[in-house]
């Protein structure tokens, strides 16, 4: 049997599973045993063996597209229950077992493409650059502080704190439940102490995954979730997962930063305090560092980079002073090395890099040249890593 034959044998069994055994899994095991069920008082999570195993078919039948995905958020309590056993395990400190690893994969399954549940067609409209300037605009005078919201004054007044919301529609006079709770900005707190706390690779990649996920695009979810990262201080938690030795995690860490940085002071952030973390995870030409890192991971510091970098002149400096000139160069001198997405991605930073003209002249200081940023690199100018991404799996 071909793999084309298999995965698709596989895709029917998934859906089929999802059209006859979802409802009964959800109402029979993951709500009475996740300790949310509202009809009962007991609160408490029942870590039994039939609940990794339900959880464990949740969290593969999560990946198949986005029929599943439609089917399980509209799932009455599934998403409910998730997030109950996520935060109840982080209050009572059992974070690093099977059943929280898989809620949090299919919460990140289930954070995929959100946008469409409110726009089916929302990949279909044109981006407004005035939009990705209202999103993008830090106020004037903020201070950014440390990795967060400023706590100095100007002109002897405190400056306002920064909020998570900034919707214009009347309050809620009733809790979120659902699918809604997916993108709501409290759920960013959960997904940052598990990156904080946990040690199991495959709850933080889940974990970063989420957060990648909901910060990917233009939404006005998507905007708050940014805001509510920066607010949580969650971008040192995770520029430090850069420095694992778990590429996977890295991997997500990276792209979720990449869709973090949409946010104007959140990319000033980023390029100020994680540009060295990131410039050490590219290829150094040292086979013992390089060899543990995948080419998902370079193309994603990589886009990283490209976003953090543009139209920022100090930015680009700072990835020419901290050595990433010579590690895109190591790059693109190893065409053979590499896959076509790694050597276009790492030709458009370059491209990018020689946009600042009025760093031009310090880069032919430091013995580079225009053919350096650009010969190599004009097949990269129209096509590079200029979109969100988004995690599934």
């Amino acid at each position: 049997m071909g793999v084309a034959n298999l995965d698709g044998r596989l895709q029917d069994l998934k859906r089929s599973i999802i059209d006859d055994g979802v409802t009964m899994v959800v109402n029979n095991i993951i709500i009475p045993h996740s300790g949310w069920d509202p009809s009962s008082s007991s609160g408490e999570t029942c870590w039994s063996t039939v609940f990794r195993n339900a959880s464990g078919v949740l969290r593969n039948v999560s990946s198949a597209g986005e029929y599943a995905r439609k089917n399980l958020r509209e799932c009455d309590g599934l998403v409910d229950a998730l997030l109950y056993v996520v935060r109840s395990a982080i209050e009572k400190s059992n974070i690093g077992n099977k059943i929280v690893e898989n809620c949090v994969c299919i919460l990140r399954n289930l954070s995929y493409r959100c946008q469409e549940v409110e726009d089916p067609n929302y990949d279909k409209h044109p981006i407004q650059s005035t939009v990705q300037n209202r999103v993008a605009a830090p106020a004037k005078g903020e201070n950014l502080g440390c990795f967060g919201g400023s706590k100095k004054k100007k002109d002897g007044q405190p400056v306002q704190k920064e909020t998570t919301t900034s919707r214009t529609t009347n309050p809620r006079t009733e809790p979120v439940r659902g699918m809604e709770l997916l993108w709501q900005p409290e759920v960013v707190q959960s997904y940052l102490n598990l990156l904080q706390q946990c040690s199991n690779p495959e709850t933080l990649e889940a974990a970063a995954g989420a957060l990648q996920n909901l910060a990917a695009c233009y939404w006005q979810p998507s905007i708050e979730i940014r805001a509510a990262v920066r607010k949580e201080k969650g971008l040192p938690i995770l520029v430090e997962l850069l420095r694992m030795e778990v590429d996977r995690v890295v991997c997500a860490v990276a792209t979720a930063l990449r869709n973090l940085a949409i946010d104007q002071r959140n990319k000033e952030l980023i390029g100020k305090y994680a540009m060295r973390d990131l410039i050490q995870k590219l290829p150094s030409g040292n086979n013992q560092h390089d060899q543990g890192t995948s080419d998902d991971t370079i193309a994603a510091v990589l886009a990283t980079l490209n976003e953090v970098i543009k139209k920022n002149a100090e930015f680009s400096r700072s990835l020419l002073d901290a050595g990433g000139v010579d590690r895109l160069m190591n790059i693109t001198r190893q065409r053979q090395k590499y896959t076509p997405r790694v050597l276009k991605f790492a030709g458009q930073v370059l491209f990018t890099m020689w946009q600042h003209q009025e760093l031009r002249d310090v880069y032919k200081k430091h013995g580079w040249k225009e053919q350096d940023f650009v010969t190599k690199t004009v097949a990269a100018r129209n096509s590079g890593p200029n979109s969100p991404n988004n995690a599934n799996r």
